[in-house]
């Protein structure tokens, strides 16, 4: 038979920080403070990722995003920034400071323009051309070559 070893919220808070570069240190002293924040939660993951949520809205307010891309976008310019080791806590924080925001801000990957929606401006309908000209087009009898 197999045994099972469950893990402690702490371990999976811990696994969670680690994924984005903090050291065992700083996940540890983390933890603590997440599992406060969040409680008993069903989807732990799920949970950290709603802490981080406003504040995702908050630096990237001007983009037309989801949550989940909120969430993604900023975690990824999170550890692009170098962000464990230069800003550590901060990233939890729901008012970040200025200078985390222009840093993560100056990370920002986007992939394809942001929409923009306008009206229409009107344009002329072209007439269909008469099928006779394809008629025509079709069924030109060529020049022969003779010899």
């Amino acid at each position: 038979m197999v045994a099972i070893n469950i893990q402690s919220l702490d371990d999976i808070i811990s696994a969670y920080l680690k994924y984005l570069r903090f050291s065992d240190k700083q996940a540890r002293r983390l933890a603590g403070d997440i599992k406060d924040r969040i409680g008993v939660q069903e989807n732990v993951i799920e949970a950290v990722d709603r802490l981080l949520l406003p504040v995702a809205k908050n630096i990237f307010s001007d983009l037309i995003l989801t949550d989940a891309q909120a969430i993604s976008l900023y975690k990824f310019c999170f550890l692009q920034a170098g962000g464990a080791k230069k800003w550590g806590a901060e990233f939890f924080k729901e008012v970040p400071s200025v200078p985390f925001r222009k840093a993560i801000r100056q990370e920002i990957v986007i992939n394809a323009p942001v929409y923009r929606i306008s009206h229409m401006k009107v344009q002329e309908i072209e007439p269909v051309i008469h099928g006779g000209f394809f008629h025509k087009l079709w069924h030109r009898k060529g020049i022969k070559n003779e010899r």
